[in-house]
């Protein structure tokens, strides 16, 4: 699956390098690509080479604290978001409640915002 990226993040390197601004070598490995990629995320990997069979294998894996530091981020940030379109909802119902006072009270509908002023002229005809 680490290839697969490398080869397809080699072919496509102008547009990783117009959309990331992350040049692609097309000499590079695809371990050095994905710390690349993991690195635009703010993550990085750790490594160990143990023995098995007598051959030295080396394992990667997502470094704990980044994954931590980054799922915090997150949440936060949705928190933020729902927080926003909370406050949004609620003023949507509170115009909307003073829209109805305005009507059944006077009725009248409420103030509006009036038009933008594009041309920049004062002068309104009458």
């Amino acid at each position: 699956m680490i290839q697969a990226l490398a080869d397809f993040s080699k072919r496509n390197a102008s547009h990783v390098k117009g959309i990331l601004n992350l040049t692609i070598p097309l000499s590079e490995s695809a371990l050095w690509i994905l710390g690349q990629y993991l690195s635009q995320l703010g993550l990085s990997t750790e490594s160990r080479r143990p023995m098995e069979d007598g051959q030295r294998v080396r394992y990667y894996r997502l470094n704990t604290e980044d994954v931590e530091f980054i799922q915090n981020v997150l949440e936060y940030r949705l928190h933020q978001r729902e927080d926003r379109e909370r406050k949004r909802q609620e003023s949507q119902d509170k115009n909307a409640a003073y829209a109805a006072r305005m009507q059944s009270q006077y009725g009248i509908n409420a103030p509006s915002t009036p038009p933008n002023n594009e041309s920049g002229d004062n002068n309104r005809a009458g």
